[in-house]
């Protein structure tokens, strides 16, 4: 009895690790830059969009560290800035990235990842970029890091594909609010500012 116990334990341990790792697999990162990884994804969008369809991008950013806790800074408004950028790239090869130079003014607030952990939110970047042009887009995103007192570094997402289908995307809503609406738990504590750089 004993042994089909242990038995029992070792396939639910085993299932629960497969179902982990499948879950992890799904999910497509950027390159390893300090011991982190960042990802960018369609929100609830896996398919084609129709032509200016909004969307919204699920923004990934994992700490591989045992010991250091990552510190970036996040506005609340929906634009780019020093910090945080986003490259576009239409499939004529137009490059239509939004400026970082264009900040407007609002609050934020500086976000904490400890060791090994993921912290996730979303970006409206339709509300930023037109997508009109059929075929398939290239999207990047990249964000400026720190923890404790080392220089900042960034690091940058894997290169997500976007197809734009025949068809124009008619509204049945009301717009979407102009923030970024996080999916983390994680609050605002407090800790150093980021520094500026160039991605």
């Amino acid at each position: 009895m004993k042994q089909h116990s242990i038995v029992i334990i070792f396939l639910v341990v085993a299932c629960a690790f497969k179902v982990f790792a499948d879950d992890q697999d799904t999910i497509k990162w950027g390159a390893w830059t300090n011991g982190v990884q960042m990802s960018i994804a369609i929100k609830d969008e896996p398919g084609p969009i129709k032509i200016d369809e909004p969307f919204r991008l699920l923004i990934k950013i994992k700490n591989g560290s045992t010991n250091a806790t990552l510190y970036f800074n996040r506005w609340l408004a929906i634009n780019v800035n020093p910090s945080f950028l986003v490259d576009v790239r239409s499939p004529s090869g137009k490059n239509l990235s939004p400026n970082a130079n264009v900040v407007a003014s609002g609050s934020g607030f500086v976000v904490s990842i400890p060791p090994k952990q993921v912290y996730e939110y979303e970006f409206n970047l339709s509300y930023l970029c037109r997508f009109n042009e059929l075929w398939i887009y290239t999207i990047t995103v990249g964000q400026l890091l720190g923890s404790g007192g080392k220089n900042g570094w960034w690091v940058i997402s894997n290169p997500l594909p976007l197809t734009v289908v025949p068809g124009e995307w008619k509204s049945t809503n009301t717009p979407p609010p102009e923030s970024m609406s996080s999916v983390s738990s994680n609050g605002p504590p407090p800790a150093p500012p980021v520094g500026s750089g160039a991605f």
